[in-house]
């Protein structure tokens, strides 16, 4: 049964229907309500009518850092996950330093991928988030603009 995560909604951007369709389905599967855009306008537009916690962006190729810079300046408070289409850890350090709230590399592993949403949404400053035994998650403590980790290593990146 889809349980409906306190009507909350989040903004999918993708130039690639084909590769957003399973995204969609997945988060509407976990109980999310998707608005699914195709353009830096269509956001514009969208974000001039409703406020979106989540805003999850599907980065093809190298335009990831400037969709990130692109939408925290439409969105500041907002939280950015970023779809990456290959694994780079400058370019995923670089996210993370101007503003991604997440940086995953696809193919998307579905647990992965609803437990970072469901971060974001707990992280953004006015909602609060279901969990499946109706639970709160409150806002969750982390490092380095939302990396989790205490090893040497993850501190050495914090350092920064």
């Amino acid at each position: 049964m889809t349980e409906i995560i306190d009507n909350l909604k989040l903004l999918l951007f993708g130039e690639h229907q084909e590769t957003k369709n399973p995204l969609v389905d997945i988060l509407e599967e976990s109980g999310y309500s998707v608005v699914d855009t195709n353009s830096m306008d269509e956001i514009s537009l969208c974000l001039s009518n409703s406020e979106f916690p989540v805003i999850i962006a599907d980065a093809n190729g190298s335009n990831g850092i400037s969709i990130i810079k692109a939408l925290k300046e439409k969105a500041p408070d907002s939280k950015i996950v970023i779809l990456a289409s290959y694994g780079n850890l400058a370019a995923a350090i670089e996210s993370i330093k101007i503003g991604a709230f997440d940086y995953i590399i696809k193919p998307v592993k579905k647990k992965k991928f609803i437990s970072s949403v469901k971060k974001a949404f707990a992280e953004y400053p006015k909602t609060e988030v279901s969990t499946t035994n109706n639970a709160k998650i409150p806002g969750l403590k982390t490092n380095f603009l939302g990396l989790i980790g205490g090893s040497q290593k993850s501190n050495e990146i914090y350092s920064l």
